[in-house]
């Protein structure tokens, strides 16, 4: 394992670490989903359970990412633009 850096302090590490296992581990224990009762809309609970899981396993996988990325600070406007290019050196 990797020593705690100042850019990703072991906390945050391991929350984002929790956040990725998380939807793998609920979606893999099949006692939660396999059952025939939890009817939503009239959709048996297995027919909305697991794509809920896919919008929720892309927000958590979000949120780690927004944990472990560093921030970016805003450049002056006069950073941002591209240098200029007007073609080959006249000679």
């Amino acid at each position: 394992m990797l020593p705690p850096t100042k850019r990703h302090p072991r906390g945050r590490r391991v929350v984002a670490g929790v956040l990725l296992v998380v939807p793998i581990v609920v979606t893999l224990a099949v006692p939660l989903y396999g059952r025939a009762s939890g009817a939503l809309f009239g959709l048996p609970f297995f027919y909305w359970y697991q794509p809920a899981w896919v919008l929720l396993a892309g927000a958590c996988t979000t949120i780690a990412l927004r944990l472990l990325r560093p921030r970016v600070r805003a450049l002056p406007r006069a950073a941002r633009r591209a240098p200029r290019h007007d073609g080959p050196p006249r000679g």
